[in-house]
């Protein structure tokens, strides 16, 4: 897969050569072929100054069209690319996953040696990393940026493919009971409506339970045919407001483990705090992994792992770690400073 990638990346590159000297061949034999006619005509007394000076503006002008045209052949052909990825993937059969384990099987999850590394990278993004959940446990994940937490969550929704294993029940982990909300959630130029149900496009006929989810995220008052966005001349919403309707999309399945990248992240402290205890009361007899910067919230979690480059720093509750005196505790003070 990686090879396929860089091939039609190289591919790209070579495309985007071989136009851009395209379009500079053009441009300086085109205005230099133009100019010289140009003067050779007004040195034979055939046209004027002004219409020297005329066809040279001209000369520019067609010029500048020449651009924009090879530009838009240089466009065609990246979104050609793209678009043969997009073909690819609406040719994959769709249907659940096989040996999919339904809530009354499902006991722990359980990460078994889990290292990860991005394409070109040569060092890991995760590594070693082992831990068991058990079913209805929530738990937190914090460190510091780039220490993995959200590459962590993107393996646990079975996104990325890491060595080691992530068992369920002692079975191979599969994504079918899993919703998740990641950081980077797309703002769909739909109705409020479809904006939630597209998680699960079959039950788009349950409008009291779309609106019940919607008015514990604090969205009640929008209306289910209400049109967002400027595309659609839609109402635009604030960034909280997009980010807590993302979050009644991945809450509206009735998935079995709930993951939650900063789900929070566009609104302020308290009710950060407010939103994540809903998540916890609304989830219950569900595993939920939720991660955070804000370490405070952390200690509403049954238990915290603390990630460090990597690796598991810790684990623990907030009262075992704050105890530990070693990566938690020293966030959580360093957080805690700025409320002092």
């Amino acid at each position: 897969m990686q090879k396929t990638i860089c091939k039609e990346l190289l591919e790209l590159y070579n495309t985007h050569f071989k136009l851009d000297l395209l379009i500079e061949s053009f441009r300086v034999i085109g205005y230099g072929l133009g100019t010289l006619l140009s003067v050779v005509f007004f040195s034979m007394g055939a046209i004027s100054i002004t219409s020297l000076g005329a066809c040279l503006k001209s000369f520019g002008s067609l010029q500048t069209t020449y651009d924009l045209f090879l530009n838009n052949l240089n466009s065609m052909q990246e979104s050609y690319l793209f678009f043969n990825d997009y073909l690819a993937f609406m040719k994959v059969k769709e249907g659940p996953p096989q040996n999919c384990h339904t809530a009354d099987t499902f006991d722990s999850v359980a990460a078994e040696h889990l290292s990860f590394k991005y394409p070109n990278q040569t060092k890991n993004a995760l590594h070693d990393i082992s831990f068991s959940v058990k079913q209805g446990e929530k738990i937190a994940i914090v460190g510091e940026n780039g220490s993995g937490k959200t590459t962590l969550c993107k393996i646990l929704a079975n996104l990325y493919s890491p060595t080691g294993k992530i068992l369920w029940n002692g079975l191979p982990y599969n994504r079918c009971s899993v919703s998740a909300l990641f950081q980077d959630y797309v703002k769909y130029c739909a109705t409020v409506k479809l904006n939630v149900v597209l998680s699960d496009i079959k039950n788009i006929d349950k409008d009291a339970q779309i609106s019940k989810i919607l008015s514990e995220n604090g969205l009640g008052k929008l209306p289910l045919d209400l049109k967002l966005g400027k595309e659609l001349d839609g109402t635009e919403l604030s960034e909280g407001q997009w980010q807590r309707l993302a979050l009644s999309r991945a809450e509206f399945p009735n998935s079995e483990i709930l993951i939650f990248d900063e789900p929070t992240a566009a609104v302020d402290a308290v009710a950060e705090r407010e939103l994540f205890e809903k998540l916890i009361s609304n989830s219950d007899g569900k595993t939920l992994f939720l991660v955070t910067h804000r370490i405070g919230s952390a200690r509403l979690a049954d238990r915290i792992i603390v990630l460090e480059h990597g690796k598991i720093a810790e684990t623990g509750t907030h009262e075992q770690l704050m105890s530990n005196r070693g990566k938690y505790y020293e966030m959580f003070n360093a957080q805690a400073k700025w409320y002092a």
